[in-house]
């Protein structure tokens, strides 16, 4: 999720629902958040899952550029 990802794969956003798809790794989504590269865009509570959209951030705005 980070300069990597969006040089090699092209990603942009990462996106969270809980509960989570079946996966074997659970993701600690306090952590995710907190990632300076990342920023958080969409944050809603529904009746049944919670739904987070984040925004890779590129290097340029990282190092204050943009």
């Amino acid at each position: 999720l980070d300069e990597e990802g969006r040089a090699r794969y092209g990603l942009r956003y990462v996106l969270y629902t809980s509960p989570p798809a079946d996966i074997e790794t659970p993701v600690d989504l306090d952590a995710v958040m907190g990632r300076p590269h990342l920023e958080t865009v969409y944050d809603h509570a529904f009746e049944d899952r919670r739904v987070v959209i984040l925004r890779i951030r590129d290097r340029a705005e990282m190092a204050g550029q943009r």
